[in-house]
């Protein structure tokens, strides 16, 4: 979701400008703008998903993903993947083990599921090859 924030007049004898509370551009009714680029409306394609409608309470009007990946290129780096209950993280990228998480039942991360579901645990890795992105800018550590 893409955020603006207004600035308020002047206020005071100290000049000092206040930004008014950020607001969904899309509740405004205008085009999402890219937060990095000034005024270029964000390109079509991505794989967003608004979080307006459960900000306002309409639920039932919430699109979900199919899926929520991450990763990390700190200390080697690592990938997970969330999708339904289960959540599964690979270290190090790219190469590492998959472990395997029911949050459902295990909201710790304390009883890896990998070797008893080995179907997860190929969803997971395909999943995480399909969303990884690569970028010359980050690399992980020691590669």
């Amino acid at each position: 979701m893409v955020f603006r924030g207004e600035v308020l007049a002047e206020q005071g004898h100290s000049g000092e400008r206040h930004p008014a509370r950020p607001e969904p551009v899309e509740h405004r009714g205008e085009a999402p703008r890219d937060p990095g680029g000034g005024d270029a409306v964000m390109p079509g394609g991505l794989d967003s998903v608004s979080m307006l409608p459960a900000l306002l309470g309409r639920r039932a009007g919430q699109r979900q993903h199919d899926f929520l990946y991450w990763e990390f290129y700190e200390q080697g780096g690592r990938q997970a993947v969330r999708f339904g209950s289960w959540k599964a993280i690979r270290q190090p990228i790219f190469t590492g083990p998959i472990e395997i998480y029911d949050l459902a039942s295990d909201a710790g991360e304390q009883h890896d599921r990998a070797a008893s579901r080995p179907d997860l645990v190929k969803r997971a890795a395909s999943l995480m090859a399909r969303a990884h992105v690569p970028d010359p800018r980050w690399r992980p550590s020691g590669s």
